[in-house]
């Protein structure tokens, strides 16, 4: 839902379910976390496009005095039309430099599967679940970097597989 009209990227005139929303969050002294990593979190994925901020995370201010560090980081977009956020109770590193694509065609490949599944069930000892996605992802696009899929040497095909930056 969108609080206020700079939540928008396009003129907005707020609904009153917006004004009942706000009231409520001020009501009971409730905190809209920030986030880090845009703005906004949807897009209508149209030309041009419409942007808006409708998810968010709530929490009182009792829960942030206990969990002061908390974050709420906005990750880039792939294919629907929601950005995922990603919550954390601890101070984090900044995600600049985080840089997973996702190709379609490694779904073509018998040993796609069992590559993420044997890097992601491995045992790690991260301090929180973001550090534990962000060290899976580093293992994930490691190996497909290095043409694991493919075989080593291949390197037309790991052209394929994997697009750099």
């Amino acid at each position: 839902m969108i609080r206020f009209t700079s939540e928008k990227d396009k003129s907005n005139v707020l609904s009153k379910y917006s004004k009942t929303f706000n009231s409520i969050i001020a009501c009971y002294d409730i905190i809209d976390l920030d986030m880090t990593g845009g703005k906004f979190i949807w897009s209508n994925n149209h030309t041009p496009p419409t942007l808006e901020r409708l998810d968010r995370v709530i929490v009182s201010k009792s829960w942030e005095d206990i969990f002061p560090s908390v974050m709420v980081y906005k990750l880039p977009r792939e294919v629907p039309d929601h950005n995922p956020l990603i919550f954390s109770t601890s101070q984090q590193q900044t995600l600049k430099g985080i840089s997973f694509r996702f190709e379609l065609s490694w779904l073509n490949d018998s040993n796609f599967l069992p590559l993420v599944q044997g890097i992601w069930s491995k045992p790690c000892h991260a301090n929180t679940a973001l550090d534990r996605i962000q060290a899976n992802l580093r293992g994930s696009n490691s190996s497909l970097k290095d043409g694991v899929l493919t075989g080593k040497g291949s390197k037309e095909k790991r052209k394929l597989l994997y697009r750099r930056n």
